[in-house]
């Protein structure tokens, strides 16, 4: 019989080669990212420090109110703000309200005055014919009649 030997088969194992160079790299990433989560965190918690004090103002600044009486003001001030925008409005529609007013009155003012004069030029006319008409009655009746015409007073 004949001894078989196998031999076993060479196919090459994917492995990790760790060199100095390698670990280093590594190790500077590490220390890179580490620093860089730790400025992270300092910048959260100063964040969150400030709001934390900001919230400590408003509660102080709340409390202050409520001690001296300021919320009181404080609500009478938006009312009175309210009023004041309120009655600004009201005075700007009372003021174009006015404008517009003065401006049909200066129109009807000027028709008026328009009205006047020309009945004033018609009655001045129709007066004159009437005076010439009179005259021409007044030299009619001294031709055929003795009509004696008074002086005028």
């Amino acid at each position: 019989m004949q001894a078989s030997t196998s031999q076993p088969s060479t196919t090459p194992q994917p492995s990790v080669v760790l060199t100095l160079e390698t670990i280093s790299i590594l190790f500077g990433i590490a220390v890179s990212l580490s620093i860089l989560a730790g400025a992270f965190i300092r910048i959260i918690s100063r964040f969150n420090s400030i709001n934390h004090e900001i919230e400590n103002l408003h509660k102080s600044l709340d409390e202050h109110a409520a001690i001296e009486g300021h919320k009181g003001l404080i609500v009478q001030i938006e009312l009175v703000k309210k009023d004041v925008y309120s009655l600004d409005k009201k005075l700007d529609l009372h003021l174009q309200a006015y404008v517009n007013r003065t401006e049909t009155v200066q129109f009807l003012i000027g028709q008026l005055d328009q009205k006047i004069d020309h009945k004033s030029e018609q009655y001045n006319k129709k007066l004159e014919e009437a005076k010439g008409e009179i005259k021409e009655i007044e030299q009619f009746l001294q031709k055929h009649q003795s009509f004696v015409i008074r002086d005028k007073e």
